[in-house]
């Protein structure tokens, strides 16, 4: 790239990865919250419904807004934007009205195997998931647009904005339910703010279903990677919550708060990466495609290694602070296993940007089923006999198969 692209490129990724820190830090402000205000057990089922809702999301939106962020990027006539834009919400929140009625064929069912019973949980997912689902498409237009002042702006005050809501709705109630509440208004707001803003950029046009074909050719395939995507990052703690218990969850997610939060250090380089390196090789530009992949690694690395040792060392210590004595006591020697992970899992986001913007999307696929069939299996083996311990190896060793094939293959072709 050039000296100005270069210089454009890196204060994206100060920007994004700024909001990394912040919705970092945003999740740690709430986890006292909720640990020191609720019981372990509730903290637990917090835990599990945001982790059905990514589920939930990831499973019906069926690729599409994978595949507005790789067709809107090089799109400039304003009409098309829009029509796309709104073709992908209408789908989007459509898909979404679908799955939440499925909850319907047996709630107390679904309640009982994930919620320990609670069964008002399973009727608020169904509220709650069309709202996540359209406001996601509203983000990822900045995103698919570069905007990334408005994205990370608008990432950072949903984040913030769920701390403030749910947590003086914890705080006053000392109820479960009031922060799934405020969780809803919180996501409502910010998805009205973000609409209104892309309106008068673009416009409003009635879906245009012809984009649609397009759309699901190049979105289908990522629904199976994306089924393995939630195998590999969401099951673990659906099978917790089968296997062992609520409290169990709760102890897990408090360990992965602390260990897991490396991960920012790697926000902004799969936020703003995928847009740099989709309009380096589309203008041909292909040894400079894997030279700011190779970049970005590097970096990465720079940042995690180090952090990564100092979160170990410190980590039992910030937990007894933010959490209960029962939680640190009972999470903490997970803390070291979620910075391993953390690392292995940055560098694999990193690199399987290349093989998506090459549309080697069936290659990713193959990877991340065998992954996620090794992670599944060893997880039903190793949960029910080692708890907690047996997730994080099946996190770690699933984790270590993605990235060693991935990069094996981007090797070999430079070779």
């Amino acid at each position: 790239m050039k000296t100005n692209g270069k210089n454009i490129y890196f204060r994206r990724l100060g920007l994004v990865g700024a909001s990394g820190i912040v919705l970092m830090v945003s999740g740690i402000i709430l986890m006292p919250i909720m640990t020191k205000t609720l019981p372990v057990e509730d903290y637990g089922r917090w835990v599990q419904l945001l982790t059905v809702l990514r589920i939930g999301f990831i499973l019906s939106e069926m690729g599409i807004s994978i595949a507005m962020l790789r067709f809107l990027p090089s799109e400039t006539d304003k009409t098309k934007i829009s029509d796309q834009f709104h073709t992908t919400l209408a789908t989007i929140l459509t898909l979404n009205l679908l799955a939440s009625a499925v909850l319907l064929i047996s709630p107390q069912t679904v309640a009982n195997y994930l919620f320990g019973g609670k069964t008002e949980l399973v009727y608020c997912i169904q509220i709650i998931l069309p709202i996540v689902g359209i406001n996601t498409v509203c983000l990822y237009y900045f995103r698919a647009k570069n905007q990334i002042k408005k994205y990370t702006l608008f990432t950072n005050l949903q984040a913030y904005l769920i701390v403030a809501i749910v947590g003086a709705l914890v705080i006053t109630y000392k109820n479960i339910m009031f922060a799934v509440a405020g969780y809803t208004l919180a996501q409502l707001v910010i998805f009205w703010i973000m609409f209104v803003i892309i309106v008068k950029e673009i416009g409003i046009n009635a879906p245009n279903t012809a984009y649609l074909k397009s759309y699901f050719k190049f979105g289908l395939p990522i629904l199976s990677s994306n089924i393995t995507d939630i195998i590999l990052g969401n099951s673990d703690r659906v099978l917790i919550g089968i296997f062992l218990s609520m409290a169990s969850i709760g102890y897990y997610n408090a360990a992965y708060t602390i260990g897991f939060a490396l991960m920012f250090l790697a926000t902004p380089f799969t936020t703003v990466l995928p847009q740099t390196l989709i309009n380096l090789y589309d203008h041909g530009k292909i040894i400079e495609t894997k030279e700011e992949t190779a970049k970005a690694i590097k970096y990465f690395l720079y940042l995690a290694i180090p952090a990564g040792i100092i979160v170990s060392l410190f980590g039992e210590t910030i937990l007894k602070i933010i959490t209960t004595k029962e939680i640190a006591q009972e999470s903490s020697y997970l803390i070291p296993f979620f910075v391993i992970s953390a690392i292995i899992s940055g560098s694999q986001g990193i690199l399987s940007n290349y093989l998506l913007v090459i549309k080697e999307t069936q290659l990713l696929l193959l990877i991340k089923i065998i992954a996620a069939i090794t992670a599944l299996a060893l997880s039903l083996i190793l949960i029910p006999k080692i708890g907690l311990i047996g997730a994080m190896v099946s996190m770690i060793v699933a984790n270590t198969i993605q990235f060693s094939i991935t990069a094996h293959r981007i090797w070999r072709e430079k070779t």
